[in-house]
């Protein structure tokens, strides 16, 4: 005496139906017999079955990526964290549910990442990216460089959502790299020798070939680094130097820097080479430099050169004296 319901697949009609069989009475409330209705399915159990494979594969690359995932509502709460974020920050998923974002960032840069963050939920500006550190649950610091959108419904901010890759190794070879360039620069100033860095301002590819490489350093190079003793071999002081182009002072330093990228580790050693004082005159040095090469470019030059005119000078007299006196034996 009741109304069933059940789903099937008609496989002589080939389509899935929603069929319902209800019973209908006699004057005398006896069941007399049954109603079936059969509706046609099919379509909306394709588009389940579509959204069902969609939400299992989105899943996958969800729980897959390396990526941290979150989501927040309106109120900075998290309501969504996926398994890369909650490796990384070292808590559960039950602890990170629902805890305000700001909890688990560090305390210098809390101002700094709530600005940014209340910006995109007043404004529902597209794709902002901050660096910041975060604190995981043992009190570790790490980096986050994190990419954030607003989460808009029916026209409506409703949280935000945030992709963000752990930076850490990254910026700490970021910090001890600078630790080490102040300790050099310490070292330059009181150095004999011309201590340099040139700049590829736009790094150049090393698979080019060799003449493209030497005019695009030409083109690209600008002095980065320069020291006292660097300076006062051309007669200048290093601010006449730094930020200028390689090849104001190094005519050639094209085909001086292309050399880098025929060795196997990116060093040259002991080259002679020639460069132009302010006043046009040529200087002759010796030098050694390395290339530092990041993802398939050259991004910079650091070397030292000694002043070696003088000699070079001296040399040519020797040399100039031994062939008068040849030359005066022989007639």
């Amino acid at each position: 005496g009741k109304e069933h319901r059940v789903e099937m697949y008609e496989e002589r009609l080939g389509g899935d139906f929603d069929l319902t069989t209800s019973p209908y009475f006699d004057e005398g409330g006896n069941v007399a017999g049954a109603v079936h209705v059969a509706r046609d399915i099919t379509a909306s159990k394709w588009v389940e079955e579509a959204l069902a494979e969609s939400e299992e594969r989105f899943r996958a690359i969800v729980e897959g990526t390396k990526a941290c995932l979150f989501s927040t509502n309106l109120r900075g709460r998290f309501n969504f964290i996926n398994e890369a974020a909650i490796e990384v920050l070292g808590y559960s998923q039950s602890e990170l549910h629902g805890k305000f974002y700001l909890n688990f960032v560090h305390p210098i840069d809390k101002r700094r990442v709530h600005k940014v963050f209340q910006n995109q939920l007043k404004t529902s500006k597209k794709s902002a990216t901050i660096e910041f550190r975060f604190v995981t649950k043992g009190g570790s610091i790490g980096w986050f460089m994190f990419l954030v959108n607003p989460i808009i419904k029916n026209g409506m901010t409703i949280g935000l959502a945030g992709v963000a890759q752990d930076i850490t190794k990254r910026k700490q070879a970021e910090i001890a790299l600078n630790d080490s360039m102040e300790r050099l620069k310490g070292f330059d100033q009181h150095s004999t020798e011309g201590i340099y860095r040139i700049d590829i301002v736009e790094p150049v590819p090393i698979g080019l070939p060799k003449s493209k490489i030497i005019d695009w350093i030409n083109e690209h190079a600008i002095v980065g680094e320069a020291n006292n003793s660097l300076a006062n071999m051309y007669g200048l002081e290093p601010k006449d130097m730094i930020g200028k182009p390689a090849i104001e002072f190094a005519p050639s330093y094209g085909e001086r820097a292309a050399l880098i990228l025929e060795k196997n580790d990116y060093r040259v050693i002991n080259e002679e080479t020639k460069d132009v004082d302010k006043d046009g005159k040529t200087l002759y040095l010796i030098e050694n430099y390395h290339g530092i090469v990041k993802e398939g470019h050259l991004v910079s030059i650091w070397g030292a050169q000694s002043n070696i005119t003088e000699r070079k000078q001296a040399e040519r007299k020797l040399q100039q004296t031994h062939n008068d006196l040849e030359a005066t034996l022989i007639a």
